[in-house]
């Protein structure tokens, strides 16, 4: 983000900076910025200036020589903050290669308006389509700014209605392998593999040690690789398929699922235990879905509220020639393809 801004305000947007002629002109006034500051120790106005560059104005007509472009303490420290909106805060050390990568981009711009680049209606457009675009990433970021930090009632509300989200269980998970690669009948395989399977799942349901059987069930299937271990830790709702998820969360301590039947494998699970996590332990995860879930809400709005209707003469397909071989066509032609 902070990369795509800065090309943005270098790029797109050379404005809000004052760019005055003759060798003595003097900065505008203007009042005491917040957010970023100078350098520990050392003075500087709001007004007083940070950049200067000699040689470089605004205007095509007058000599270099008789031009300066004064950047001042305040309209630096709105960029730095502009910045640290859009990204992290600069390092000092960042601060001054901005400030001496600013200056090249005036020299760059100014050499720029002298070849006539500012008087093309491509650049126009581009220019003002990039202002678009940084209007709309900071609106974006106040946006974020807005909604980041929701009040301790609404992360009340929300534990309150989504109290399932929070359910955590401590899970065990048998697992017997579907296919082996390396097999001679593969489908003798697969049929003896869910056989087993059943097996294992009502020997699970009757209080089998899960390790001990799918220890087992590697062994008589012949399989060389080591088990993977049935212990899985503690597992919640959003971690699991959906479909399992509603069956496993049903189920008491020491209960069993039914046999699933997974990607590669068939599958038991078994709850060891459950809780629901206490509201202290996951408020600021509630902080950072609500803030999210307001900020989708904010620009769905937004974008939902305009309908561009787009000329479906410019935008669709282009006509396909017919082949040389195809039979003459006598029906009427298809409306166009939109894209």
């Amino acid at each position: 983000m902070f990369r795509i801004f800065l090309t943005f305000l270098f790029a797109g947007t050379c404005i809000g900076w004052s760019q005055t002629q003759g060798p003595g002109a003097q900065p505008p006034v203007a009042s005491e910025t917040q957010g970023a500051k100078a350098a520990p120790g050392i003075a500087v106005s709001p007004t007083e200036a940070v950049i200067t560059v000699p040689g470089i104005c605004d205007s095509r007509s007058v000599d270099s020589g008789s031009c300066v472009t004064v950047i001042t303490r305040e309209q630096f420290e709105n960029l730095l903050n502009g910045l640290s909106e859009a990204g992290q805060p600069l390092r000092r050390d960042q601060t001054k290669a901005l400030a001496e990568a600013y200056s090249s981009f005036l020299a760059y711009a100014a050499a720029a308006r002298k070849s006539g680049i500012e008087d093309s209606p491509q650049f126009r457009e581009f220019v003002k389509y990039q202002n678009l675009r940084v209007l709309a990433g900071l609106y974006k970021l106040i946006l974020e700014e807005k909604y980041k930090s929701p009040t301790q009632e609404d992360i009340a509300g929300y534990y309150q209605q989504h109290t399932k989200d929070f359910e955590e269980a401590s899970l065990r998970r048998l697992m017997v392998p579907k296919n082996n690669p390396g097999a001679k009948d593969k489908e003798e395989y697969k049929k003896n593999a869910l056989q087993l399977a059943n097996d294992m799942h009502d020997r699970a349901a009757k209080g089998e040690d899960f390790d001990d059987l799918e220890k087992e069930a590697y062994k008589t299937l012949g399989l060389t690789i080591a088990p993977p271990g049935t212990q899985i830790g503690k597992r919640r709702r959003a971690t699991l398929v959906p479909e399992e998820a509603e069956e496993i969360f049903s189920l008491k301590p020491g209960e069993a699922s039914k046999l699933e039947t997974e990607n590669s494998s068939y599958v038991v699970y078994k709850v060891d235990s459950k809780r629901t996590i206490p509201i202290d332990q996951v408020k600021d995860e509630i902080a950072r879905l609500l803030s999210r879930e307001r900020m989708d809400n904010a620009l769905k709005a937004i974008k939902e509220s305009v309908h561009p209707e787009l000329n479906p003469k410019y935008f669709s397909e282009p006509p396909q020639p017919p082949s040389a071989n195809a039979p003459e066509a006598h029906t009427a032609a298809s409306p166009p393809n939109l894209l």
